[in-house]
């Protein structure tokens, strides 16, 4: 069968690569551990031969991790381009995807990448994870963000819920510390502050008032009695909590973001622990956020907002991986 070959192209973007296929060890370290610049095919097969991924590896691929794994994208003959390339499919260079997606298809028998990631020296990866010094941060997954209808719902969040409750019983079973946050203020305003000028349900005490159900946790959140809730009145955990005095208490120097909103408390959250020297990461499929309308600058749909934080975040400030390779980093 021919082999479709690929490179992925930044179109100014940055990311961060993982390994698929069987590589051999050799390429598997070269490739996982490496950060690669924007490179022109020849120099690309250059990089990939030192690396050991050629002839019987030619079946190997790697991606940015914010997208799916290509070779399921090619399995069901996704678009990369102009055309439709199907698995087997010979192609001419095809040209960077005009959505966005970045990906450039080849035909041939080899596996090239000629990979974008970040500048030297930039970016972030926690490995190994030590379970007895992490704490996983479930931020603000409240009713008044996830309950159907609610003021401020994100239904990407609430379809995460069983996802995250899966990944805190493997917290639980392994050690790693469960901390919760639920962002309220007072019925009488007095520590609003802005955001009553920046969200009207919160200024018409309809949302995230402190006492009410929907400042409450959601139900079908997997919360045990013994893990601690700090409630918070700023986007971040760590403005004006006890947060960073639990985790110092306990030992902790690695903190695991998750919950709601991707792009505010979730990217506040892990920024004021990397300013705290805590080693930072966030789960990529255990955050979520809602639509963005217009105000001036152009609309956004969830999804967007969602990965431009992530890419923001990879790139400045955490490492950013899967529920899934959180949990192969604990076990390994």
């Amino acid at each position: 069968m021919t082999r479709v070959r690929i490179a992925i192209h930044p179109d100014g973007g940055l990311g961060r690569f993982r390994l698929y296929g069987q590589p051999t060890e050799a390429a598997r370290e070269a490739l996982a551990r490496r950060w690669f610049t924007l490179l022109p095919e020849p120099q690309a097969l250059a990089v990939l031969a030192e690396a050991g991924v050629g002839g019987a590896e030619a079946g190997c691929l790697v991606t940015d991790r914010l997208h799916a794994p290509l070779d399921v994208l090619l399995g069901k003959g996704w678009d990369v381009g102009p055309d439709r390339v199907a698995p087997g499919a010979a192609a001419e260079p095809r040209g960077v995807d005009p959505a966005g997606a970045g990906l450039v298809a080849y035909d041939g028998s080899l596996t090239v990448v000629a990979s974008a990631c970040y500048p030297s020296g930039m970016g972030y990866r926690l490995d190994p994870i030590e379970p007895g010094r992490t704490a996983l941060i479930v931020v603000d997954m409240q009713h008044d963000f996830l309950a159907p209808g609610a003021p401020l719902e994100s239904p990407d969040g609430r379809a995460m819920v069983p996802r995250l409750n899966e990944t805190l019983e493997l917290c639980r079973r392994v050690g790693v510390f469960v901390v919760f946050t639920a962002h309220v203020h007072r019925a009488d305003g007095s520590d609003m502050g802005r955001f009553a000028d920046l969200y009207p349900p919160i200024a018409e005490r309809v949302a995230l008032i402190d006492g009410t159900p929907g400042a409450e946790l959601y139900a079908e959140v997997d919360r045990r009695p013994d893990e601690p809730v700090v409630r918070k009145h700023r986007y971040s955990a760590f403005f004006g909590t006890d947060l960073e005095m639990i985790l110092r208490g306990r030992g902790i120097d690695t903190v695991v973001a998750t919950g709601v909103t991707t792009e505010d408390c979730v990217h506040a959250t892990i920024r004021d622990a990397m300013f705290r020297d805590f080693r930072p990461a966030v789960l990529s499929d255990l955050c979520a956020t809602y639509d963005h309308p217009d105000l001036g600058h152009g609309a956004m749909k969830a999804a967007e907002v969602h990965t431009a934080t992530l890419v923001v975040l990879a790139q400045s400030t955490a490492d950013v991986l899967t529920s899934e390779e959180f949990r192969t980093r604990l076990s390994g």
